[in-house]
């Protein structure tokens, strides 16, 4: 993307884990980012680039871990799955599955957009 910095919360646009997030720091823009909080062992990290700053504050280890699982599915496939096997839409945007009922469906249309996408992602 050409940029020094970008931020982005898990929660949403990838479907993930809440108060989990991305940062990318390019190379060689270290030296232009300072953390507002920091926690043990950031002496010791500050020379080691970009993962400086996965030494701030408390981290949840399970929802780091969660990231994984938040990304390791195929959208592409997954959508098109989804379409072609349940003919459920949804829109193809961001990295995560996202469907978006209204207030016209059922609760029978609900129940089988979630059997849907847990077959698709199994």
């Amino acid at each position: 993307m050409g940029c020094d910095f970008f931020t982005a919360n898990s929660h949403k646009w990838l479907t993930g884990p809440k108060e989990a997030g991305i940062l990318y720091v390019r190379t060689g823009s270290e030296d232009h980012l300072w953390a507002a909080d920091v926690g043990v062992g950031w002496e010791g990290a500050r020379d080691d680039g970009a993962r400086t700053f996965e030494t701030v504050g408390q981290r949840d280890d399970a929802c780091v871990a969660a990231m994984a699982t938040a990304v390791g599915v195929d959208t592409r496939e997954a959508y098109a799955r989804l379409y072609d096997e349940h003919r459920i839409a949804g829109a193809g945007m961001g990295g995560g599955i996202r469907l978006s009922p209204h207030f016209y469906n059922t609760l029978e249309d609900i129940e089988r957009a979630v059997d849907a996408v847990a077959t698709v992602a199994a």
